[in-house]
């Protein structure tokens, strides 16, 4: 059963400090993908195995007890500059993320939406299914908040 969903915080809203640019979520979201394990607690280790001007491909190690599957993955990372990150998981369990970096009509408003593809094999209408999608919907709000606030971090960490 597919399961899509995502989830959409705002960047910049008036309680952050410091404000982050968008030139500045961006290099955040490239080292991300470079280096998942800063970003991502589900994520022991990141290997780049190639990368050129479009994306890359690297080899991720997922925790477990997460909502994810667990183990080593190959993920291929394309990038749509300064716009979207897609993240494309082959396999078994194969999934799909996206990292959408989106602008607002104000001043500095910028958006970050993740959008999540995953299969699992539950039957339709069951507990299981309603335990899942809450699940999966958890996982997408963390996982997205924790971004940005990492990003902030390396910011005023002078990191980025």
């Amino acid at each position: 059963m597919l399961f899509p969903f995502a989830y959409t915080v705002p960047i910049n809203p008036p309680s952050a400090s410091p404000m982050l640019t968008k030139d500045e979520v961006w290099s955040g979201l490239i080292k991300k993908a470079r280096r998942a394990q800063d970003y991502i607690p589900i994520i022991d280790h990141c290997e780049i195995v190639s990368e050129d001007k479009d994306g890359l491909v690297r080899d991720v190690n997922i925790k477990p007890g997460f909502f994810m599957p667990e183990g080593l993955v190959r993920e291929e990372v394309k990038w749509v500059e300064k716009v979207r990150l897609d993240y494309t998981i082959k396999g078994d369990s194969p999934r799909s993320i996206v990292n959408l970096l989106s602008e607002g009509g104000g001043e500095g408003e910028l958006y970050l939406t993740f959008i999540f593809e995953f299969n699992k094999d539950v039957e339709p209408g069951s507990q299981e299914e309603a335990d899942t999608w809450a699940l999966y919907h958890a996982g997408a709000k963390k996982s997205v908040e924790h971004t940005v606030k990492i990003i902030r971090e390396k910011k005023a960490q002078e990191l980025l």
